[in-house]
């Protein structure tokens, strides 16, 4: 029940997304001083993603973070939530101070000592739980599993256990 729910709303909030671009477009506005043409423009763009990312983690519900971060990113929302749950067991504000070398940080437990400097160059604060989920996401997307190959087993009983929960 509470799946359809989280569709539904989806679904409005997609509506009115594509209500408030529409009108964008058609009053030629711009973004940069630039004129977007059509609506394909405009949804590529770059201000538009980050409009969209930030409308929807100003809630509160991680859920709707997670699922527009893996469609936006190609990646599997359930393999997500799996190493976010066997990190962190989704506590934003998590910290182990017992990492070899750094800590490891927030929801994806990403190590300051390797990748607090990249983050930073793509002005993300591995410390911000939203911008912890933007850095976490971008590696998934560049390394795999690699970063979190520590809780593969983890990892691999909490896709059985939603496994076994579907069928």
């Amino acid at each position: 029940m509470i799946k359809i729910i989280i569709n539904v709303l989806l679904a409005i909030l997609l509506l009115l997304g594509t209500l408030v671009a529409i009108s964008l477009v058609s009053k030629g506005t711009t973004i940069n001083s630039e004129p977007y043409k059509n609506l394909a423009e405009l949804y590529n763009s770059d201000e538009f993603k980050e409009l969209y990312y930030r409308f929807f983690s100003s809630g509160n519900e991680l859920d709707l973070r997670l699922s527009y971060l893996s469609r936006f990113y190609g990646v599997s929302n359930k393999l997500v939530r799996a190493i976010i749950s066997c990190e962190s067991n989704f506590k934003a504000d998590a910290i182990n101070y017992k990492a070899k070398v750094g800590k490891d940080i927030g929801y994806f437990q990403i190590n300051s000592y390797y990748h607090q400097q990249k983050a930073l160059a793509m002005n993300l604060d591995i410390f911000n739980p939203d911008d912890n989920l933007e850095y976490g996401f971008y590696l998934l997307k560049k390394e795999g599993t690699k970063p979190w190959r520590w809780s593969k087993k983890c990892q691999s009983a909490q896709l059985n256990l939603e496994k076994n929960a579907e069928s």
